[in-house]
């Protein structure tokens, strides 16, 4: 296998499936199309681009990577499923509520408050009709995308159109006794708690590692919550 300028060159010379060598001229027609699978792979294409260098042996694989470029959705389209889709429809009600609340005019040392009540009070009005659970994990993902990290949309899935993410930035700074990192790490944290019960701790570990390859931003949680961040 090569490796290069973010694209693979598979070479297959020997697999066996149970007892079943598969004849190497197989493996030869078989190779180009996993190759280009692998690299047309919208789902995949950020993460290899990040890749610097890979090396493969006979006992390991050794890859050396950067930042990645993840848009919205990407880490949370390789791990679908019905639950992830029923959650992603209602964080989607969620992060619009809380856009045109009051909240979103809170004075910064106002505004964790005032986002908590209208979020949960909105959950409680849909969970009339639908899954209180599912409503109040909505609306703590919500508060975790716009007070948190905005991140935590690319675990949900995009909730969010290109004229909300605008609204969005103005909805940063609310504090905690003048402290808005304290804002952050508390929304963090309940984001990945509700993410890490949706199957897709996986994801939850590559975005904890994003957070701190941009500077350490989960430094100030508890050693219990640094566990629960990497699910390992």
């Amino acid at each position: 296998m090569q490796f290069a300028g973010g694209k693979f060159a598979l070479d297959l010379r020997r697999l066996k499936l149970g007892q079943i060598e598969v004849p190497r001229f197989m493996l030869a027609a078989v190779s180009p199309a996993l190759s280009a699978m692998v690299n047309t792979s919208r789902q995949l294409r950020p993460f290899l681009l990040s890749i610097e260098s890979l090396k493969v042996n006979e006992h390991d694989v050794v890859a050396v990577y950067g930042h990645a470029d993840v848009p919205p959705g990407a880490i949370a389209s390789l791990f679908e499923g019905d639950a992830i889709a029923e959650l992603r429809t209602a964080v989607t009600a969620h992060t619009a509520h809380l856009l045109g609340s009051e909240a979103q005019r809170s004075a910064a040392d106002q505004r964790f408050g005032a986002s908590l009540e209208a979020a949960f009070r909105f959950a409680r009005e849909r969970s009339k009709d639908g899954d209180a659970r599912v409503e109040n994990q909505a609306a703590i993902l919500a508060l975790g995308t716009l007070l948190g990290h905005p991140r935590v949309e690319q675990l949900v899935g995009s909730v969010m159109d290109p004229a909300q993410h605008q609204v969005a930035r103005t909805f940063t700074g609310a504090t905690l006794r003048a402290r808005e990192d304290w804002t952050h790490h508390f929304l963090i944290s309940a984001a990945i708690s509700v993410l890490s019960s949706q199957g897709i701790s996986d994801g939850v570990g590559i975005f904890k590692e994003e957070l701190d390859s941009d500077g350490g931003h989960m430094w100030m949680l508890s050693e219990h919550e640094r566990f629960a961040a990497a699910l390992a």
